[in-house]
């Protein structure tokens, strides 16, 4: 009998590891505090980068840590992966169209393997809201829905 208790705990542990995992890559790459080229305040991009992760590391691991809440967290953690996808697609396309490139960069994007991250982090939230909608259920007495 799988213990539904510790594998939830374990699955919540595993997306704070890659928020934190993110979070970490964009302070490396987009510091969030440097000024922008023209010397004005600080990049927006660089900016946004840091507070979207920051997001992901605090809010979603804390809303999906309760059963009330997990829904909500799967709405956030969906958007953050959305917007992380189309924000990074962009900028590795217009990397790939830039004045450097050869033909390996048009196969795979720069931003490729960090997009496949935050999808593994949207996946892991996933199994999370899956878990605590499947305990719910069995709490309300209602059998869970066949799936396949």
């Amino acid at each position: 009998m799988v213990d539904i208790v510790s594998l939830r705990k374990t699955l919540l542990f595993g997306l704070f590891l890659l928020a934190l995992g993110a979070l970490t890559i964009h302070l490396k790459y987009h510091p969030p505090l440097n000024p922008s080229e023209g010397g004005g305040l600080a990049d927006f991009t660089n900016t946004a980068a840091a507070v979207f992760s920051l997001i992901d590391v605090l809010l979603v691991t804390y809303l999906f840590s309760r059963k009330q809440t997990a829904v909500y967290a799967y709405l956030v953690n969906g958007l953050l992966v959305i917007y992380g996808t189309v924000i990074m697609g962009h900028c590795g396309i217009a990397k790939v169209f830039g004045p450097e490139t050869d033909a390996v960069q048009y196969v795979f994007l720069p931003t490729l393997p960090y997009i496949i991250i935050a999808w593994a982090d949207f996946f892991l939230g996933a199994a999370l809201y899956r878990m605590w909608s499947l305990e719910s259920a069995r709490e309300t007495g209602q059998a869970p829905r066949p799936t396949g």
